[in-house]
């Protein structure tokens, strides 16, 4: 239950950052101030499916009903802080077009732009992990704004947008369940692909 209980708070903590991105017009600055929800998450040591779903398959990694339980609190944190969007009114971007060209990718595109996010954030977890010092922060401040700019789909924070279009009025499209999946498996896929690609110290082999 704790560890639910802490995936709520990671999800809503990416959606912070996505409250960054929505508060300011311009899309670089907003993917900077991005990068302030998954920072969080990695200094608080909060569980975030994206952050832990690539180790998997090491000894020390969370198992797959460990990491189901987080996905779960991820998306409900991300969605109960989206729908805060429209009573407090601060989105300076359209978050309903936002949503609905979402809405307007292929399956399959979808996965592949996510599976570039799990390389991304596979990478900025790796360098909070082995860096030290303020040189830990280095890798969430590239990577992040990163696959924001590039168009690059991160499951949770999909989940935030979503919950903020439906606050401000769209509606609710069964598009979104197939867009969530293919997210999610885009970013487990580049996740686990990077761990696989990466040397494995002896504790991980």
């Amino acid at each position: 239950m704790k560890a639910f209980i802490y995936a709520i708070g990671a999800g809503a903590l990416i959606g912070c950052g996505g409250y960054g991105y929505i508060a300011v017009a311009g899309r670089e600055t907003g993917a900077l101030l991005f990068a302030v929800g998954l920072f969080a998450v990695l200094m608080l040591n909060v569980p975030l499916y994206t952050g832990r779903c690539g180790y998997m398959l090491c000894k020390e990694g969370s198992s797959p009903k460990d990491l189901a339980i987080v996905l779960g609190g991820n998306f409900l944190g991300a969605l109960l802080a989206g729908l805060c969007a429209a009573p407090m009114d601060m989105a300076v971007k359209d978050i309903v077009l936002i949503a609905q060209n979402k809405l307007l990718q292929s399956f399959f595109q979808t996965m592949l732009r996510a599976t570039f996010c799990g390389v991304m954030v596979f990478v900025a977890v790796e360098g909070w992990n082995k860096l030290a010092g303020a040189e830990r922060a280095l890798g969430v401040l590239l990577a992040v704004p990163v696959f924001i700019l590039a168009g690059f789909e991160h499951c949770v924070a999909d989940v935030f947008f979503f919950g903020a279009a439906l606050g401000a009025g769209a509606p609710l499209e069964a598009k979104i369940v197939p867009f969530t999946i293919a997210a999610t498996a885009g970013n487990t896929i580049g996740a686990l692909l990077m761990w696989a690609l990466s040397p494995k110290d002896k504790a991980n082999a």
